[in-house]
């Protein structure tokens, strides 16, 4: 399997990037977020609903690490806040407070974050929109049967719905 794993333990850490999470591909991607004995979990893909791209697996982890709030894509930032440390569910003109950043980087900091990543298509920078299209489509139903499988498990899952 292969991953992105960043480590809390010594003083010293190891970042490990296997080129897949570098590729840029129509893939499906779990995150896997360990806090003592809990695991978390998030599925994505890497298909873009407005652009013709598919970015790569790295590139939405550090997306979904954002701390600002008008983001739409930091869902493991905004699900630590607000369901596991319970600070209240924010708008998007309200940025979280120093004191929230703070214990959330603590939360992270004491974490496990693995990153599975599952390419399913070779992106093509010279397709149509069409054809983007057509292949974030079969991508995308290949993401909602992984989120169903994971649901099926009675696993702690980050995303609030499929897509």
């Amino acid at each position: 399997m292969e991953q992105v794993a960043i480590s809390h333990g010594s003083k010293n850490t190891v970042l490990v990037l296997d080129g897949n999470h570098l590729r840029l591909a129509y893939s499906v991607y779990i995150i896997q977020l360990v806090n003592g004995n809990e695991s978390y979990f998030y599925v994505g893909q890497t298909g873009d609903s407005h652009f013709i791209t598919a970015r790569s697996p790295l590139g939405r982890i550090g997306g979904h690490l954002q701390a600002r709030n008008r983001s739409k894509q930091n869902q493991l930032y905004r699900y630590i806040a607000e369901v596991i440390l319970k600070y209240p569910a924010r708008d998007k003109y309200s940025d979280y407070t120093i004191a929230e950043k703070a214990a959330i980087n603590d939360f992270l900091s004491r974490s496990t974050v693995n990153m599975y990543s599952y390419p399913v298509i070779d992106f093509d920078y010279h397709a149509s929109k069409e054809e983007h299209q057509i292949q974030r489509q079969k991508v995308l139903e290949f993401e909602k049967e992984v989120i169903n499988l994971f649901k099926e498990g009675k696993k702690h899952l980050i995303n609030k719905s499929s897509p």
